[in-house]
């Protein structure tokens, strides 16, 4: 009878896939989460190792990268060791890696029936959203590609949120993205990211038990920090969270990160407006992500007004044009009050 499992069943400790980014110096692993240094790769190799290789079709091995079907980007060649799928991402526009996490999925049709599928994690620094890493993915070109590949609109809203458009929304480019297929909540969110209604596209906050599992898993620090700094936490630092870290292997610098997502080490309540100064000293010294900043001004709100020297001073500290809206709007509520 036809049935479904993952990568690696239960009770069976062979893996069925195996990816390796010769361009980011990863050998073929079975890690499911993998921190990249930058988005630019171009070649991606998933290996499909026997005993299942020896079932399944070079026909049969059809991955997706972020939602996307990439059978049009890859093709099946023989491996030393069982099946090789070779993924250009180059070879059309519109299968670049985002910033942030990337899903690969891989799914194959084995001649038995069942469905062999695993998922594999690419994350990759949030700094591709600025600079010319902006313009590449964010262009009104790069967006219209995107659409075409059909990568899901989900995907596409948020990086809209995450990153902003390098182009100036108007309605000759809805019209244009409207007829490549954009739905009218993607127009919206290019024409004004910081709106509240955005807020859920903003990466999900991290669960204790999940940190936890990375770490009992030996995912890398540095790829749990950037879970973590993108996306927040759910969960308050106690005495007692920080011990479990620490008994689960945490570093110091991992257990400072979860407390300044936690808000344990920002001054005030949670739910208090965040001062200038605040703002500055997270900025400046790097104790939390741009991202992050962006998502407590628009929980939290700010107590003051929005001036030019004072528009200045958070430029000068690295506000990006994201979070200066973000910050306008925040500071022009505060005003209607006050």
């Amino acid at each position: 009878m036809a049935g479904s499992i993952r990568a690696r069943p239960p009770g069976e400790n062979s893996p069925a896939f195996q990816i390796e980014i010769p361009e980011a110096s990863i050998t073929a692993t079975d890690q499911a989460y993998l921190n990249l240094e930058a988005a630019d790769v171009q070649l991606i190799l998933v290996h499909v190792l026997p005993p299942y290789a020896d079932n399944i079709d070079y026909g049969q091995i059809f991955p997706k990268i972020n939602g996307a079907a990439a059978s049009r980007i890859s093709e099946t060649r023989p491996g030393l060791n069982g099946k090789v799928l070779r993924i250009n991402l180059h070879a059309r526009p519109g299968f670049e890696l985002l910033p942030g996490n990337n899903a690969l999925e891989v799914q194959a049709n084995d001649q038995n029936g069942r469905v062999i599928a695993a998922t594999f994690n690419l994350h990759t620094p949030a700094g591709a959203c600025r600079g010319d890493g902006l313009a590449k993915i964010l262009g009104l070109t790069a967006l219209g590609d995107l659409l075409h590949a059909g990568v899901m609109m989900d995907r596409l809203i948020q990086l809209v949120v995450e990153c902003g458009v390098s182009f100036s929304p108007s309605p000759a480019t809805d019209q244009k993205l409207r007829n490549l297929g954009a739905e009218p909540k993607l127009l919206v969110a290019i024409h004004n990211p910081a709106a509240a209604e955005f807020r859920s596209y903003q990466s999900h906050a991290v669960r204790l038990d999940q940190v936890l599992g990375l770490l009992q898993a030996h995912v890398p620090e540095s790829t749990i920090m950037a879970s973590v700094e993108d996306n927040g936490v759910t969960f308050q630092v106690t005495p007692e969270v920080e011990e479990k870290l620490r008994q689960a292997g945490a570093s110091q610098k991992l257990i400072q990160s979860v407390r300044y997502m936690a808000g344990a080490d920002v001054a005030d309540a949670e739910a208090k407006a965040l001062s200038l100064s605040q703002i500055r000293h997270l900025l400046e010294n790097g104790v939390v992500s741009k991202d992050r900043v962006f998502t407590l001004v628009q929980q939290r709100g700010v107590n003051f007004r929005l001036d030019r020297p004072t528009e200045n001073l958070l430029r000068e500290s690295g506000a990006n044009e994201k979070l200066m809206r973000a910050i306008r709007d925040a500071a022009d509520q505060y005003a209607t009050t006050h």
